[in-house]
Formats: C-alpha cells, structure tokens, sequence
C-alpha cells in the first residue's frame, strides 16, 4: 500500500521517508504511544489519539501547548563543502546532502531522537522529545559518535568520486527548550532556547571527526562516555567562556554504568530482608537442582542491580551471566540472552565473526552433550546474530523457529546449571520485548534437573503489558523494593561521603528531595561535588554557598521525564495542571478530572489520599517531590501565571470563612502568578493583603521565620504608604518579639514618618508597640510618654480595639512605676476589651491588674494567673502568656510557698508547650525563676546550670538581671573579684534608669560587696544617693533583706532608720513587710533592744522557712543567733548558728547575704 504526501499528494512506495517532490516527511511518531504513523493520518491506528489539528477538535481533546523540556541537541554540519560546492554540480550537491541526511537520521532514530531540521549541509537533531527518555544525553553522544563511524565511509566515497575531503563537526548540548510536543508528533518539530544556540556554538569549534560537548551533556553521561578535556571555547553572546569536551568512545553495552560518589562505592544499606529472601531462593536452587525465576520490582534507582551484585557475591562458586535489555536501537530483540553468551564464550565485541563464532561453539561444546551441541549452537548463535551454513530462517515456520530458540536455549542453561551454579540475569525487562518475555517465561517453566537461578530486574510497568508476569508459576517469586527509611538513607549518605560529620543542611537537602531513592541521592551528591557546593577540605566535607543554586540533576530529571512521557496525552496534561496546586493537591483546583488522575494512582506516580481537607473534594499527592518538581517544570511561564492565579482565586471561593486559615497558600499561589508576568493591579494588592494576614498569623502563633517571609513580602507588595505602614508594624513586632529592639525601634520611628496624623488608630497601636520596645530595652522614660500619647491619640473617638489595647500598655507602663492609677487603667482596659472584644488588651491588663494589686497586699490567685495564660494562648498572643508566668513568679514571692509557685509555672508553661518561648522572655523567664525559686531555696546548683547556658542580653531588663545574679552568687562563694567587675557594670545601669525594680536588686549586691571591702565611705554614699530616689517608692514585690543586712553588718544604725522609715510607706506587700520586719529586727540589734531584735528576727526566719527560701532562712538565723547571745541565750545561738552553717556550707556560701 502506497503513502501520499500530506503537503503535496505525490504517492510513494511503503518504505519512502520523505517526499521525493516536495520533501515534507511521510512519518509522524504518535505522542502518546510513539509508534510511527503516517503523515496524513487523523488518528493513531495502535491507541487513537488524535493527531491532526481537525481530529483533534473533533475528538475533544485540548489545543496544543508549548512545554519546557530538558533535552539533548545535536548540532552536525559539514566541514569543506562550500570548497565542493563550487566544484560540483547542484544535483551532485544535492544527492550528497541527501545521502548525508539519511546517515544522521538513521542513527538518530535508531537512538530514539528526532531530526528537527536538515539545512543545506547542517542537521539539528533532539533527543527527549516528543518522548524522553532517562538516558537521552547519553543516546545523543553515542548517536553523534556513530554518524562519525559512519562518515568515515561517506568521506572515503567523496574522496573516491569527487577527489575531495570533506569533514563532520557535531556539538552536542543538554538543556532547556520550549517546544510543541505533539507538533514534534507530527514532524514539525520547533524547539527553541539557549541549549540550542549552545550546540551550535560547540559544533562550530568542533575539529572535523570531532564531537564536543557541553558540561551538562558531560556531566550526564561521564560514566558511560570516555570524554578527553578541551579547552574552554567563546561564544558569541556569552558573557564566559564554554566549557567542552571531546567526546571519543561510548562504554560496550555489557557494561554497567560506574555508581557511587567521589570515588567512592558504599556499602549496600536497608536491604538485609530482601537479600536473606534472594540467598534462600538460591541455596534451595542449588540444593534440590529446582531452577528458579525471582522477579525483582522496584522504581527506577531504588537499587535492584544493586541487591542483583550483593546477592551474586555472597553466592561463592557461582557464575553469574548477565544482560541487560536496552531502551533504544533496534534488531536487538535477544539482546541480553546473546550477551550472556557471549559473556560465556569469552566473546569481545571487537572479534572477527569468524573467531566469535568459534569461540561460541569450543564453549558450548564444552558443557552440552555432542548430540545435542549442534542444535544448541544454532539456537544461541541465531540469537546473537551469527549466521550458521545451512541454518536460514528465511522459509522457516515462525513457531519452528520458537520451538528450536526453545529448545536450544532450555538444554544449554540447563548443561550451564549442571556443570556449575548459574545465575542468568536479564535487567530492565519492562524495556523487554515480548518476544523476549515469551521466553524467559517458557525457559523459568520447562527448565529442571539443573542449578539455574533466573533473576529479572524491572519496573512496575512490566506488569502494565505483562499483568501476569510469573503468576500461577511455583517456582516463580516476586520481591518489591521499597525506598530506603530516613535512617538508611542518612547512613548511605555517610558512607558515600567517607564522613560521619556530613553538613547537616546538605544531608537534609539531600535526604528530603532523594526520598530513600538511592540513584536519586547518589546523583543528587555527585552534582552538589561537581557544581562547587560540596567540597572537601581539611579532610572532610564542607557546604558553600553555591547549595541553594543546584537544582534537580538531568540523569533524575530523565528518568522521571521519560515515565511521564508514557501517559496519555489527556492525563499527562492534567497531571501537569495539578503540578502547580503542590505536591499535595487537589483537581478541582485547576479543573481537572478526579477520575483520570484517580487513574494515575495505580502507576505509582500519585496517591490518592484517604482523607481530604477539602470538603467533597478528592486529594490526592505526588508519590515523590521530584516528580511533582519535573512535571511543573514542562509547564510555560504563560500556563504557570494563569494557573497559579486560578488556584489563588479557587482557594478563596472554597473557604471564603477561613481566609486567615488558607491565607499564605493563597498568597503563594498569588505571589507566584506575579513572579512569571501577571499585571493586573487587583492581584498585586490582593497577594498584599494575603501575606500581611498570614504574617500576623504567623506571629500570633510564634512562627517568626515564616513571619519574617511572609510580612517582608507584603512589604515588597506594598505600593502606599497605608500598605508599608501596616508590613512595617508587623515586621516591628517581629523584630521586637525576637529581641532585635534597636531593629525594631527603627522601624516605629519610620512608622512615624509614614503614618503621622491621618489614622489615629494605627498611631495609637503603633505607640503602644513603641512603649513595650522602649520599655524592655531600658527605655523607661520613653516607654511611659509612648503609652500615654497612644492613649491621648484616641482621645473623644469611639471605643476601639486600639483604645483597648493603649490603655492596657499605659497600665503595664504604670505597673511598672507603681504608680497609683495602674489599678483604674487597667480595670479599665479589661471593660473596654470585653465590649470591643479584644482578648489581646483583655490578658495585658489581667496580668497588670494581678500584679499591681499583690504590690498592694492582695495574695496573687493561681487559678487567675492560669486563666490569663490560656487566654493568651488561645488569642496567639503568647508573648502575654509567658509575661503572665514571669509576673505570677515575682508577685507570688513573699505569699506563697516556693514549691507552690513552682507548680504553678509547671502547669502554665504546659498551657503554651507547643511554643517555645521567645526573644527576651525566656532568658527573663529562666532568670526570674532562678532569682526567686532557685537561689532562696539553696538551688544553686540548678542555678548555675540556668546561668551558664545563658547569653547575657544586651535587653536592659534581661541584662540587669542577669549581671545581678551572677554577681551575687560570685560574691557569697567568695569570688570578690568576678563580683566586683560585674558590679561596677551593673550599677550605672540601674542607676541610670531610675526604676525602683532596677535599682534594689542592684543595691542588693553593691552594698554587701562594699561592706566585705571595707569600703564604708562609698557604702555610705551610695545609700545616700539611693533613699531620696527610693523614699516612699519601694518595689513591693522585691526583697530589699540584703541591704537591711548589709547596712545592719555595716554598724550604720542611722542609714538603717532612715531606709526603715522610707519603707515604711508602702509596707503592705508580703515581699517589703517581710524587708521592714528584719530591718526594724537589726535596728534593734544594732541599738541594744536585744529581746525586741530576737521577736522581729524569730518573727522573719520563721516566715523563710515557711515560705521554703532555705537560703534566705539560714542568712536570718545567723543574724538571730547574734540577737539570741545578746539576750542571754548562748546555747540557743549556738545551736541556731550551727544549723545556719550546715546549709551555707553544702551550697559553697561564706558570705551570707
């Protein structure tokens, strides 16, 4: 039957390639199935896809698109022909050109690529489309070589016809282009892109006979392709020099490519199940002589050949025949079959025919029986390919044939396994032909009496053409392997790399996108080495810069490329719309069919997910996230912009309700469609108000890396100042709930600038903010003016969260101070919160109004303090929550027992355990336990533990305390010199504050340092600078017992009266009560009232004591037992004494105060 030319209607011959009027070709190879189809045809006769632009209309299916595909291009053009040219007639020119042409096509399509274009003497030919295939750069080196093996013979007849030589240039380049996958079906091939533009550039600097390549092309195939360097060579266009190397020999057939990494081959890891099922399966062939066929699935890379080469060592004595069935290429049916022969016979491929021939018959010979040694040669050199006198196939019956391949194949393994243990193993079977697959089947059933282990390697698509691939058979098993578990992979790596100290952010790369896929993490290593950003030094290994830069390897682009090239034109299509939703997805999203992807989870490719988050909504997931990677990126830029816009706009019409919920997948989704070319204004904004909503969240949830990303994109979407204002705030916050406060100061300052007057309440939030910041860095006189003009700003406007929330902060300010109307402002706060419902301003002023009211006498209520930290959680506002536990600490203290507060902060830090605490406030909080837990409860050694896994902050409240503690516990060990340098750090600062709560801690230390110095001029001018600050304005909830005691140990009786008077003013708290009744208990010691000091004293002991403060109980007991002797009672202070001594002494204290 003839075949018309589509372009012209010139009817040719069956075997005609092109058209011999117009030449438009005569073939198509059909997208979805490959088979070859003619030129003119509407449909494909093997699968019926549509193929013409009108059938395809007809059929329903979509219009053609463009996709980005990684390929391989070969670039050859003739060198010396435009010398010829003029020598030689146009038709001579013309049948050379043809005869050149159908020289490069031929091995290009025997290497499964496509000859885009022949013009004049150069053919552009690519491989990896319309079908890829996991190994295209390597087909197109090995077919560039061939057209050079080939020329060789073109060359020799210019030269003998036209007396000319004439050369061939070929560069060969791997890389990315767009193109029409079903355009290049048809014949029409159009690929465009650098890659392009590459291969050219190198085959023009290519030597006549020379095929150069590009680095990608080279670092795909360095394993199978013997490459010599070549000097760097300049492309016009290029800003850098490409690098190239020459191509010279491909590696033969039988050889496996080379694994591993750097060098080095690592042990086989995570396979010991399977490897003891495989050595069973052979010791029971080898024992009983009962030939078995072991079938071994498993996903490209997951390491089949692997377990195949661990089993055959662990087999001594056996002999292993192996081949392997190959992807391209054609007459190669028997392939492995002949290759295993070979390997038996000794057969190299560069024997004369004549001598492999003879080396095939001495080795069958040597095991088949004379009888049946003929028939068996027969047999096994037509599956070779060698031709026996007397043995034509040619008018044979085709089932004879079977019959004799048969039989001559079951006697020769079964001599093999008698004279020896034989493993005979055909790899990549689902590349098998059927053929083939009859065969081995046939073999694994009839074979017996013999030791032959038939072991098959394949993919899970064997079982789409073959379902019943060794079923019903009793000496047929099946092993799939699975990937590797985190823990193995991890060791793999180890063991690849030669270290245990692998960089932990490359060993996480590596193992989150290799999924225990073992060629995918080898290969993933080889390219971080080969890009610069793995490298050795000092004799290990080392992460640069270059890490984020490297992106999926071609070798795993390939081999995921070519199984998705497999699927039908409809389904691969969906499959790459979903491909943008994520790794998890759903079709709906972008107007796929559930069912034709429901389809695809049987191939392995996704899952189909139990549970949806989408109510009645399929969801489904890519199997591996580089597969989901490699489809996405088939996609056009165009297709990416409208998709991702469609599926920003299909998330909010799904959960219109949940808009804080979904808000950053939408953002993403949106940010993405602007990233690849979307203008419109109204998605620029949206995108804005997305990442803003999902940055607040985000901080609500103490979530700061994904805070920072988030608001800093709103930022950069940001086109008014409204906008920034708003992306600003939030990154204030952000900054001061990590601790960066000058950042985040800088940042409300240009807030200022950008808000002034015109939103009274986002100044006012804004000011509110300001004072928290001011207040914890140290800024207390700025803190306090920002909370009372965040208040004034709101001034005759309606109630509002903002009004709330400033008068909240101006209390905690007025806390702070102890100011009178800290009760009224906050109570305040909390009637305005719950009109306005505003759980934020409500837990701020709860925890003010608890802590100013125990500064007041009032005992802290734990259930209260709990309460406020669950609602804090509950709103996200955990930086509350954690304020609340450190405040529950110091109002408790003087109230309730220790071991009482103590499970109060167990329990609360319980209520926010899934947040760590943050910024400043969980050094303050460590520090806040340790000074009013550990330290009077003689814990020192847990104190120490506190402090030494501390930073001291530059925060001037954390700092403070920090120094202050430090320096106490140095001074009473004795360490007078540790204490003295953090002492003169510590007591500017607190005095530069002028804060009540700063200044005694800090005095708690200094006087007693001064006292054990001798110092007692500078003892006695410090308190005098310290009472008029101080005169009336005593911190309730701190202890001022060391400065009592220190001046009492002192002998200054008239600073002791007049610092008890002072105190004497607000003395209702437990904490400064306690403080007045041991200075009132001293002064009388210090004046001779020895029975008064004895009650005051008793009194203040046994109130530590009660309390658990060990410590705090022994420092008064010293002091009584002082009080006891001087009312006459020796023996109680003696014993009193001794008592003190034992505590002070097991906790390393000689200075107690």
């Amino acid at each position: 039957m003839g075949l018309a030319c589509p372009s012209c209607g010139t009817e040719h011959s069956a075997g005609a390639r092109f058209c011999s009027a117009c030449g438009a070709p005569l073939h198509g190879t059909c997208p979805r199935c490959g088979s070859e189809q003619p030129a003119s045809a509407a449909f494909c006769s093997a699968c019926g896809v549509a193929l013409q632009e009108d059938a395809r209309r007809a059929a329903g299916t979509s219009e053609e698109r463009h996709e980005r595909r990684v390929v391989t291009v070969l670039f050859a053009d003739l060198a010396g022909s435009t010398a010829l040219g003029e020598r030689l007639d146009p038709e001579d020119v013309r049948e050379l050109q043809e005869e050149l042409f159908e020289l490069v096509n031929t091995e290009v399509e025997r290497f499964g690529g496509t000859t885009e274009k022949f013009v004049g003497d150069a053919v552009l030919a690519v491989f990896g489309i319309p079908s890829s295939h996991e190994d295209d750069p390597d087909r197109a080196v090995r077919a560039a070589l061939a057209v050079q093996e080939g020329f060789r013979s073109f060359s020799e007849r210019v030269r003998t016809r036209y007396g000319a030589d004439v050369g061939l240039r070929i560069g060969v380049n791997t890389g990315e282009v767009v193109a029409g996958r079903e355009a290049a079906a048809r014949g029409e091939l159009m690929v465009s892109g650098d890659a392009v533009n590459v291969a050219a550039r190198l085959q023009q600097h290519a030597e006549p006979g020379e095929v150069l390549v590009g680095r990608r092309t080279q670092t795909s195939t360095s394993r199978t392709i013997s490459y010599e360097p070549h000097h760097d060579v300049d492309a016009k266009g290029k800003q850098l020099p490409l690098a190239a190397w020459v191509a010279v020999a491909a590696a033969g057939e039988r050889e496996s490519p080379v694994r591993g990494v750097a060098g080095v081959t690592a042990p086989m890891v995570g396979r010991r199940d399977e490897l003891a099922v495989l050595t069973a399966v052979a010791t029971r062939v080898e024992r009983e002589g009962a030939p078995q066929l072991v079938t071994l699935f498993g996903q490209a890379g997951v390491g089949k050949s692997r377990l195949l080469a661990e089993l055959v060592e662990r087999l001594e004595g056996a002999r292993l025949l192996k081949g392997r069935c190959l992807p391209y290429g054609e007459g190669i049916t028997y392939w492995p079959l002949a290759e295993a022969a070979k390997t038996h016979a000794g057969i190299l491929d560069t024997d004369l025919a004549e001598v492999a021939l003879d080396k095939l018959r001495a080795a069958i010979e040597s095991v088949v029986a004379h009888e049946h040694a003929e028939r068996v040669l027969e047999a096994v050199a037509w599956t070779i390919g060698f031709s026996l006198p007397g043995f034509s196939t040619g008018e044979a019956d085709p089932g004879a044939i079977v019959r004799r391949l048969d039989e001559g194949w079951r006697r020769y393994l079964a001599a093999l396994g008698r004279e020896q243990f034989t493993v005979v193993a055909v790899e990549d079977v689902h590349w098998a032909s059927g053929p083939l697959l009859d065969l081995v089947e046939r073999l694994a059933e009839n074979l017996a009496d013999t030791n032959v282990l038939l072991v098959c390697t394949a993919r899970p698509e064997l079982l789409e053409v073959r379902p019943a691939w060794g079923a019903g058979k009793q000496n047929a098993t099946a092993l799939s392997l699975t990937p590797l578990l985190p823990e193995e992979a991890a060791r793999l790596v180890s063991s690849l790399l030669g270290e245990a100290d692998v960089p932990a952010e490359v060993r996480d790369r590596v193992l989150a996108s290799a999924e225990g896929n073992p060629f995918f993490l080898e290969e993933m290593l080889n390219m971080l080495i080969e890009e610069g950003a793995l490298e050795r030094r000092n004799g290990g290994w080392v992460s640069t810069e270059r890490l984020s830069e490297v992106s999926i390897p071609d070798s795993i682009h390939g081999v995921i490329a070519a199984r998705l090239d497999l699927l039908e034109a409809v389904t691969r299509d969906a499959l790459r719309r979903c491909s943008v939703v994520g790794r998890i997805f759903w079709p709906a999203a972008v107007g796929a069919d559930e069912q034709v992807i429901a389809r695809l989870a049987r191939s392995g490719l996704v899952s189909d997910r139990p549970g949806s988050v989408m109510a009645g909504m399929r969801e489904f997931a890519f199997k591996h996230a580089l597969t989901r990677d490699v489809v996405y990126a088939t996609l056009p830029r165009s297709e990416r912009r409208d998709l991702h816009r469609r599926v920003a706009e299909w998330i909010g019409a799904v959960a219109p309700d949940r808009v804080v919920e979904t808000a950053e997948l939408a953002a993403y989704h949106y940010g993405q469609a602007l990233a690849y070319g979307e203008d419109d204004p109204a998605v620029s904004r949206r995108a804005f108000e997305l990442h803003l909503t999902a940055g607040e969240a985000a901080l609500e949830r103490a979530a700061f890396e994904a805070a920072g990303i988030q608001l800093g994109r709103a930022l950069d979407l940001a086109r008014e100042d409204e906008a920034r204002a708003a992306a600003q705030l939030g990154l204030a916050r952000l900054d001061y709930m990590e601790g960066r406060y000058d950042d985040s100061l800088e940042r409300f300052d240009l807030l200022d600038a950008l808000t002034g007057m015109d939103n009274p309440e986002f100044r006012s939030d804004v000011l509110g903010w300001r004072s928290r910041v001011c207040w914890i860095s140290g800024r207390w006189d700025e803190a306090f003016s920002s909370a009372n003009a965040a208040v004034a700003v709101l001034a005759d406007l309606p109630e509002s969260r903002q009004l709330a929330r400033a008068l909240a902060r101006r209390s905690q300010i007025e806390m702070l101070k102890h100011r009178p109307e800290s009760v009224d402002d906050a109570r305040e706060a909390i009637a305005v919160a719950r009109r306005v419902d505003d759980s934020f301003a409500e837990v701020n002023a709860r925890i003010n109004l608890f802590t100013e009211e125990a500064a007041r006498g009032v005992v802290p209520d734990p259930d209260e303090a709990l309460a406020v930290v669950e609602a804090a959680a509950r709103a996200g506002a955990y930086d509350e929550a954690f304020r609340a536990i450190v405040n529950y600490v110091w109002s408790a203290s003087g109230y309730v027992p220790l071991s009482r507060i103590e499970l109060v902060v167990e329990q609360a830090r319980g209520l926010v355990a899934e947040v760590p605490p943050f910024g400043s406030i969980g050094p303050y909080l460590d520090l806040s336990i340790t000074a009013k837990l550990l330290v009077p409860a003689a814990r020192w050694s847990e104190a120490d533990a506190v402090l030494a896994r501390l930073e001291p902050s530059d925060a001037g409240g954390v700092r403070l305390l920090w120094l202050g503690l430090v320096a106490g516990l140095s001074l009473r060990r004795g360490d007078m010199k540790t204490a003295e340098q953090l002492i003169a750090e510590l007591r500017p600062l607190a005095l530069a504050s002028g804060e009540y709560q700063r200044i005694i801690p800090m005095a708690c230390v200094a006087l007693p340092a001064l006292v054990l110095a001798g110092k007692r001029e500078e003892l006695r001018s410090l308190t005098e600078r310290l009472l008029p600050v101080l005169d009336g304005q005593w911190p309730a909830v701190l202890s001022a017992v060391p400065v009592v005691r220190a001046l009492g140990a002192a002998g200054e009786a008239e600073l002791l009266s007049r610092t008890r008077d002072s105190m004497r003013t607000g003395a209702v708290a437990a904490q400064l009560e306690a403080s007045l009744t041991v200075a009132e208990g001293v002064l009388a010691l210090l004046q001779g009232r020895a029975d008064e000091a004895v009650e005051q004293l008793t009194a203040a002991a046994e109130r530590e004591r009660d309390l658990g403060s060990v410590y705090d109980a022994a420092c008064l007991e010293l002091d009584l037992a002082r009080a006891l002797e001087a009312a006459g009672n020796p023996g109680g202070a003696t014993r009193l004494r001794a008592g003190a001594m034992s505590v002070l002494r097991a906790i390393g204290c000689v200075n107690p105060f």
